[in-house]
């Protein structure tokens, strides 16, 4: 007699988290206990049928792939091999060799077994929908404790999908290991926020430096060799000053003052100088951290070679 197995997968489209596929045994009392297109049932009615399936002695195989593996090879061709995961562990868990797939959707994750491809199945057929009501609850528990490890992004609430508060917590923190990387939605979301914690780094070190009782001269002023955050006159000195903002903590004086985007400083500074006549005063390249409530200022912190 052959053995059916229903496939059904959640988590294609958060930004965060894994994408999780489960299987369930094609079994005619699957029908008795309420299975349903995941979506369609209330939380407490998944539990509810979880616990029949359990009482039942129902097997499930769970299966997944974490954001790396997403980045990796494409939301696709992960979550095919959640599914192959999870089939995996049915089979070790029964010893029992699947002879069939219902998979929803009209993709085949090429499983080696027969398979039929069902649009719509998880409405259909009551192993897909047993099949997405067991992801769905392993993810949503899974999302709970990542809520819990990385708070100020409301995983615990919206599952890793792109809600206001889950953008405005990369925007204001930035990633955690659990984000997808390569979904364009995180990668804009950092990027407005670097700008903004940017910006935030640049008007504390403003206030700083003027009482300290240094004058503005200029702030990111562009010229064609490139851009330049701060520039102050302190008594015959013009100070040009370089800010850094990072949200885990003040990089070493070395990083700071290390790469070739000083040289486009010092082009930079070279052409202000020239445009804004300032030629009688002596240069330093300052820098200033911020990260959180630190603020670190290094005067004179670059020299150029020569």
């Amino acid at each position: 007699m052959g053995w059916r197995l229903g496939i059904d997968e959640v988590g294609r489209g958060p930004l965060a988290g894994p994408v999780v596929a489960a299987c369930v045994p094609d079994l005619p009392e699957l029908a008795s206990f309420g299975v349903d297109d995941s979506k369609r049932l209330r939380p407490k009615q998944r539990q509810q049928i979880l616990q029949a399936m359990d009482e039942a002695g129902v097997p499930r195989g769970i299966g997944e792939a974490d954001p790396g593996e997403i980045d990796q090879m494409g939301i696709l061709q992960a979550t095919f091999l959640a599914m192959e995961r999870a089939l995996a562990d049915i089979e070790n868990q029964t010893g029992q060799r699947a002879t069939e797939l219902l998979v929803d959707g009209n993709q085949d994750p090429q499983l080696g077994r027969p398979t039929q491809c069902i649009v719509g199945g998880d409405a259909e057929e009551p192993s897909i929908a047993a099949a997405s009501i067991v992801a769905k609850e392993y993810r949503d528990a899974a999302m709970v404790r990542l809520g819990q490890r990385y708070p100020g992004y409301g995983l615990e609430r919206n599952a890793g999908y792109p809600t206001a508060e889950h953008l405005a917590g990369l925007q204001a923190q930035g990633t955690t290991p659990e984000h997808r990387l390569s979904f364009a939605p995180v990668r804009r979301a950092v990027v407005a926020g670097r700008h903004h914690r940017g910006r935030e780094a640049e008007d504390r070190a403003l206030a700083e430096l003027e009482l300290s009782g240094l004058e503005l001269v200029a702030r990111n002023w562009r010229g064609r060799r490139g851009e330049l955050d701060l520039v102050f006159r302190d008594g015959e000195e013009l100070a040009v000053v370089e800010v850094r903002s990072r949200s885990d903590g003040i990089d070493p004086l070395e990083t700071l003052t290390s790469g070739r985007k000083w040289n486009h400083i010092l082009r930079a500074t070279e052409e202000l100088i020239q445009r804004l006549r300032l030629q009688h005063l002596a240069v330093r390249f300052d820098v200033v951290a911020v990260s959180g409530a630190v603020l670190e200022w290094h005067e004179d912190a670059w020299r150029p070679l020569g």
